[in-house]
């Protein structure tokens, strides 16, 4: 996910709070060339490091973070204009209505499919955007 030479890596926002699938996800990322941002497993510090990063390409997030909803990142996110990815292991049909409309990752899906949603969404392909 690497253009020309002087381009910087796409840098992914990646906030997932189960450590081994945070750590497969990061390796999927610089696996195609973009440059992981985190993981971070909780939201107040995924909020954080989100303001606190100058360039964020797209992010990668799990809705349910030790029982907290991820949505305040996720409006965050997508009001800053960061192409977002949604995982959960739950039915997609329980996230409220806002959130159908962004791209999202049933839980289990294979790091390959997660590579394709990714440079999908950065590269403008699909609206990761939700219905207003």
């Amino acid at each position: 996910m690497t253009g020309p030479a002087n381009e910087r890596p796409k840098s992914v926002l990646v906030v997932e709070d189960e450590y081994l699938l945070a750590r497969d996800m990061c390796k999927a990322l610089l696996d195609i060339g973009a440059q992981p941002v985190g993981p971070v497993g909780e939201l107040a510090k995924a909020l954080q490091l989100a303001r606190e990063t100058a360039e964020l390409d797209a992010a990668i997030m799990d809705v349910n973070l030790r029982g907290e909803a991820a949505f305040p990142l996720a409006d965050y996110l997508i009001e800053a204009g960061v192409p977002i990815i949604l995982t959960t292991g739950y039915d997609c049909s329980s996230l409220p209505e806002k959130y159908r409309n962004v791209e999202t990752w049933q839980k289990p899906l294979s790091l390959a499919e997660l590579q394709r949603l990714l440079r999908s969404a950065i590269a403008g392909s699909r609206s990761l955007a939700p219905a207003r």
